[in-house]
């Protein structure tokens, strides 16, 4: 009994809106047969200035079962909860929802249309659980719920997501380079090496090839556990290529492309975990700020 009263109530608030709407609409299109009046009686409801309807509803009343009725409705996909203040943060959001719901073949990042609208205004994170990390960072990083915390366009065009294969191996071998230089204790070594066993686990070996493990101990000794001694890794096969042996040439695969592959899909986080050190610790440097742009908002 309580759920079909309620769905009446509800129903028939959203009918008397519906009319004092048009009788709106007639009012400001200077209509001078008599449409002038209030929303229910332009329609024939016969309602009152105090927003009483036809329907003996109140207006503190109509008004709480119209939020219910807009909460249900369907709403514009790409809204942002500041919309009604246009700027180009607007755009940043709008175009972070389209590029999820491109990789997600129709998907929402915040819901369905019963709910995005709430958890947008509400600051329910978006769901970017179901995107590849680079992507993922890209979306949270336009769809924030403040402003200012979201990425300017440039920033986001200047994302590793778009970067080649050749870009990635560059960033690599030039954040490894710097790194290399610096002392345990830095900050930035600190900073790579804090977060080694989610991004490169605890011997790095039991991911990578047999053949490529049977070389690398040739020419130096690497910490099985560390993310710079990776990146090394990295940077000297890629630089060293065409004097490997040719069994391990065939296990990287050719550079850029599959050599790059081989080390991303063992260790999908490791260009956006080092992206985000050398952010914060090197984008002003001479060799790596080519790959940063700064946020100047």
């Amino acid at each position: 009994t309580t759920t079909t009263t309620t769905t009446t109530t509800t129903a028939t608030a959203r009918n008397g809106v519906r009319r004092r709407n048009r009788g709106k609409r007639k009012a400001r299109a200077g209509d001078g047969g008599g449409g002038g009046g209030d929303g229910a009686s332009a329609a024939g409801g016969g309602g009152d200035d105090d927003g009483v309807g036809a329907d003996g509803q109140t207006g503190d009343s109509e008004s709480g079962a119209r939020k219910v009725a807009l909460a249900a409705r369907p709403v514009p996909v790409l809204l942002p909860p500041e919309a009604v203040r246009l700027s180009r943060k607007v755009d940043v959001f709008s175009l972070g929802c389209l590029v999820h719901y491109v990789l997600r073949d129709g998907e929402h990042a915040f819901g369905d249309a019963v709910l995005r609208q709430v958890h947008i205004a509400c600051g329910v994170p978006c769901n970017v659980t179901r995107l590849p990390p680079l992507a993922a960072d890209l979306v949270r990083g336009m769809v924030s719920h403040k402003p200012a915390n979201r990425v300017e366009l440039a920033v986001a065009a200047a994302h590793p997501v778009f970067w080649s294969a050749a870009r990635q191996l560059a960033f690599f071998c030039a954040a490894s380079d710097r790194l290399e230089v610096e002392r345990r204790e830095h900050a930035a070594v600190r900073a790579v090496e804090a977060a080694a066993e989610r991004v490169v686990g605890r011997d790095w070996r039991v991911r990578l090839d047999a053949r490529l493990v049977a070389d690398l101990g040739k020419y130096r000794k690497y910490n099985y556990g560390g993310v710079r001694d990776l990146l090394r890794v990295i940077r000297n096969k890629s630089h060293h290529y065409r004097d490997l042996p040719r069994d391990v040439q065939a296990c990287l695969g050719e550079p850029p492309v599959a050599f790059v592959a081989h080390f991303a899909e063992r260790f999908p986080h490791l260009l956006l975990h080092t992206y985000a050190v050398v952010a914060a610790h090197f984008a002003d440097d001479d060799e790596l700020r080519r790959f940063f742009v700064t946020d100047t908002a």
